[in-house]
């Protein structure tokens, strides 16, 4: 009640006051204060609306990376599919075939594009949401999950070729080991080496059972293994052609140790597959958190 009345009294005492004025002083008085008024107007209303333009700038950014993180769930998920496919077919290959992987894309072009800065405007000073800390942590997460997402995908195919790479060498190995081993089988006169001639049956049957570049257990349990212990039980001489054909099987027998720690590659794919869900996870966090938060409208 106290400040009522003062608040009338103070109008009243104004109006007095600006009653009693001379009105040229009057005249002065509200010219200046227009003056005053354009002035400030004229400088307000251009940060408004800079600060509008921008809270809209931000916004179709935000729903930009949005919509990529949406896009790229799929291709992501696809990705991290055939990688799992690849690792188990790898680890799992018997055949000196290589295993095929078909790789899905995962587009950062244009996501790249965007400056630092604009996350930080968007997602730390933009959101209406004070938890500042809360807010940088996951942005930064998502900012590296990005950074290795994109180098990985690159990573991942160079090891992939290099696997490539070897398991053909392996496979040329292999093919080259079974031609000498053939020729020696050719060339024996089993007239005079009757023993040799039931390990040539055998490698003979097993050739015809299977391709070169076949099951290699099975080359290993039904030709490898069984004239390698038999080789180890006879015990020929260095100059005996029965020691050659232990030697050349020997070769083929290696060539299949190569194989088995080339398998190891799968392993490795296995690992990235496993630190892809993480970053997706990680990404999804990211698009949970922020998703219902709205920018600022008028941003600095």
């Amino acid at each position: 009640m106290n400040y009522s009345m003062g608040f009338i009294i103070l109008i009243l005492n104004i109006s007095t006051w600006w009653s009693s004025l001379d009105v040229n002083y009057q005249t002065v008085i509200i010219s200046s204060f227009v003056s005053l008024l354009i002035l400030g107007l004229g400088c307000a209303i251009p940060e408004i609306i800079r600060r509008y333009n921008k809270s809209t700038e931000l916004t179709q950014y935000k729903q930009f990376i949005e919509e990529w993180i949406t896009e790229s769930q799929q291709t992501l998920d696809e990705y991290i599919f055939y990688l799992e496919k690849l690792s188990d077919e790898i680890i799992n290959n018997k055949s000196l075939i290589v295993s095929t992987w078909r790789s899905s894309i995962i587009h950062f072009s244009e996501i790249n594009k965007i400056p630092l800065e604009r996350y930080t405007d968007i997602y730390i000073f933009g959101i209406k949401h004070k938890d500042y800390k809360v807010k940088r942590v996951h942005l930064m997460n998502f900012l590296y999950q990005l950074e290795y997402l994109e180098k990985a995908t690159s990573l991942i195919m160079d090891i992939y070729n290099e696997y490539r790479k070897r398991n053909t060498e392996i496979m040329s190995e292999w093919n080259n080991c079974n031609d000498n081993l053939y020729m020696l089988y050719s060339k024996i006169n089993y007239k005079d080496n009757p023993e040799a001639e039931r390990f040539y049956s055998c490698f003979k049957n097993t050739q015809d059972k299977y391709s070169s570049c076949s099951n290699v257990d099975i080359w290993e349990s039904e030709y490898i293994q069984p004239t390698l212990d038999e080789m180890t039980r006879l015990k020929p001489s260095p100059e005996s052609i029965l020691f050659q054909i232990g030697i050349y099987t020997n070769d083929l027998n290696n060539v299949i140790l190569k194989h088995y720690n080339y398998n190891e590659y799968g392993e490795v794919f296995a690992g990235y597959a496993a630190n892809f869900k993480k970053s997706r996870e990680t990404i999804d966090n990211f698009k949970n958190y922020f998703d219902n938060k709205k920018i600022k409208r008028y941003c600095k």
